[in-house]
């Protein structure tokens, strides 16, 4: 198997685990929930006005896994 590959299955813990740059790993993924998080706000307002919004939000259904649902769990 592939390093990508494997990479692609770890959690975010081990991720940033086998960064090179552990501080640099979690703090851009830190960045992108925080803008995630702002997105999703958004979009939440748009769906009053918009019909779009849903596909939108399939669009970040891997970022919402990765910084809502995974960190619940």
């Amino acid at each position: 198997m592939l390093q990508n590959e494997q990479l692609g299955q770890l959690s975010f813990k081990q991720l940033i685990g086998q960064s090179q740059d552990r501080q640099h790993t979690q703090d851009a993924f830190s960045q992108i929930c925080q803008a995630y998080v702002k997105v999703d706000a958004c979009l939440e307002q748009c769906e009053k006005s918009s019909d779009s919004s849903a596909r939108v939000r399939q669009t970040y259904a891997g970022i919402r896994f990765i910084c809502v649902d995974h960190k619940k769990g």
